[in-house]
């Protein structure tokens, strides 16, 4: 039967596990695809021997079968997190985002500079996203590669927490930016000033061409984190199609007003986007249980497994929003080593459905049951 490794955590942890899984007695019997990271088990005995190593590795098994229905639904439905871990396309994702960063810092300069020039609060506006997008690109690269570390002795977990560090640093920096635009653009409201509609017009038909370039760039990767930017490239076009319509409206009108209306406007969309994933982030650091999952009916299955007397230290958080982790201890009337193994794979099938592969179970003797 063929089954999906969950729970890999890096390509180091990659190289060594797949090392020890060529060791295993009776390996002709396994067959391992490192790339698509499936592994197909012929013999019981192998693989109960290879279940024992994951085990010890904190990697879990799904059937493919499973694995790819549950893929398919969440493609449907969701976005938000990705059971495949994907080793090799890092170099040419940190490329595309090196140009597109390099693209968005220098022309959100040239919009601060010409936003004054041109005396549009709007543009600079969009000088505030466009710095905050390069900024989330900057840090999303940087922090990503640093995310991809292994554990070591100072940060026992990894690194991956390092990539929420980015996405908090971004998120503030962006909503600080939207409120300073707010107010600056609230006076330019109530006392409207002309504004150079022309390099209004000019420069935004550049900026159109720019973040379409970014926007380009971008798609043809195949990573989330690419996605994710694409999408958010393409919103940047669609602020700077406001700017251009608006650039051609004070062309036949005196409508000055409309300007600091679209900065406001720009302001209030950013901080409408941005909040929502600053609570998401906060709720991470803070070790918050992960939203997807339902904790208590977590529990309510767990409780039910056969030879489980009671439940206590029932922990459950995620490092990263993808890699999520459990700890609990469980009691037991049994002293059966094959019995508290059988409710450790149980348990850990449990929690493979709701994508929790780096569990720790204690499981303590408890023949009187005075620990309910």
């Amino acid at each position: 039967m063929k089954y999906q490794l969950i729970g890999i955590r890096n390509q180091d942890h990659a190289k060594k596990l797949f090392n020890k899984i060529k060791q295993l007695p009776n390996k002709e019997h396994i067959h391992l695809n490192e790339e698509e990271l499936e592994i197909e088990v012929e013999d019981i005995a192998c693989y109960e021997n290879l279940q024992r190593l994951l085990s010890y590795e904190k990697v879990g098994l799904k059937s493919r079968e499973f694995h790819e229905h549950e893929h398919h639904h969440s493609q449907e439905h969701s976005h938000d997190h990705s059971h495949d871990v994907d080793f090799t396309s890092g170099s040419q994702a940190a490329r595309n985002m090196m140009i597109v960063f390099g693209i968005n810092i220098v022309f959100s300069l040239l919009e601060a500079i010409f936003g004054f020039i041109f005396n549009s609060a709007s543009i600079l506006a969009d000088a505030v996203h466009d710095f905050g997008d390069a900024l989330s690109i900057g840090l999303a690269w940087f922090f990503q590669k640093i995310s991809l570390k292994g554990s070591d002795s100072t940060f026992s977990y990894g690194y991956k927490r390092y990539s929420l560090l980015g996405a908090l640093i971004t998120s503030v920096v962006l909503m600080i930016g939207s409120a300073v635009m707010i107010i600056h653009s609230g006076e330019k409201l109530l006392n409207p000033e002309p504004v150079n509609y022309r390099g209004m017009l000019l420069l935004g038909i550049f900026a159109i061409a720019a973040n379409g370039v970014s926007a380009w760039i971008i798609s043809k990767g195949s990573s989330q984190n690419e996605s994710i930017l694409s999408l958010h490239l393409l919103e940047d076009v669609l602020g700077w199609v406001g700017v251009l319509v608006v650039s051609v409206v004070l062309h036949f009108t005196d409508w000055y007003f409309l300007d600091p209306l679209l900065s406001i406007g720009i302001a209030l969309f950013i901080l409408y986007k941005t909040f929502p994933e600053f609570m998401k982030v906060v709720r991470l650091f803070l070790q918050a249980v992960p939203d997807n999952i339902d904790s208590k009916k977590l529990r309510e299955e767990i409780q039910n497994i056969d030879n489980i007397n009671g439940l206590s230290h029932f922990h459950l958080w995620s490092l990263d929003g993808e890699a999520h982790m459990m700890s609990m201890t469980i009691s037991t009337a049994s002293d059966s080593v094959q019995t508290h193994e059988k409710i450790k794979n149980e348990v850990r099938h449990i929690l493979l459905e709701s994508d929790i592969a780096h569990s720790n179970i204690e499981i303590v003797y408890d023949p009187y049951n005075i620990l309910i």
